[in-house]
């Protein structure tokens, strides 16, 4: 398991929209399904896409009309935002190939621009019903590339402890970050 792991992953204790380093562009990543509703509407209903829906309105219905166009693939939307497919319809569970299909995407988008730190959640885990040991192999490739946001620190932590994977705390602000637990992780 472990000796394969090249590099770190960056991980940031942080829901998605409050990841905002100084002086960094940041490209937020939200997990995806491709149905497309009556009124062209992608379904952004849990998650990460429902708070980018409410966040932005309209991105729903240009997500919907991106896939419609294009299938059901890694998109860039207004604001710096990227469609990360895990999905085909809303009321599934994650797909790991269509995740790994999607990180080969993403990746192809972090190397055409660069500039920008892309942050995303764990894909198809929460909704997505997957655990974290389900996708692990399917984001490998993007690990070099993006910085992985929890809101559940333990939880990943430990996963990575017990699957001996590499990975450092991303500060958002100096100092410590206290976890709970009595652990202070110094970042």
């Amino acid at each position: 398991m472990a000796e394969h792991y090249q590099h770190p992953l960056n991980l940031a204790v942080c829901n998605l929209w409050d990841y905002n380093p100084p002086e960094v562009a940041v490209a937020r990543v939200i997990t995806t399904n491709g149905y497309v509703n009556s009124q062209g509407r992608c379904v952004m209903g849990k998650g990460v896409a429902d708070q980018c829906r409410d966040k932005y309105p309209g991105i729903d219905f240009i997500l919907g009309q991106g896939i419609k166009e294009y299938g059901n693939h890694v998109q860039m939307l207004p604001d710096r935002i990227i469609s990360f497919p895990v999905k085909q319809v809303w009321w599934e569970i994650a797909r790991q190939g269509l995740i790994e299909e999607s990180a080969k995407e993403l990746i192809d988008v972090c190397t055409w621009a660069p500039e920008y730190t892309y942050v995303m959640p764990f894909p198809g885990i929460g909704n997505g019903g997957l655990r974290p040991e389900d996708i692990m192999s399917s984001i490998e490739l993007l690990i070099p590339h993006v910085t992985f946001c929890t809101v559940e620190p333990l939880r990943m932590m430990n996963f990575l402890h017990r699957d001996k994977h590499p990975y450092q705390l991303v500060a958002l602000q100096q100092g410590d970050l206290n976890l709970g637990g009595g652990y202070v992780y110094y970042v």
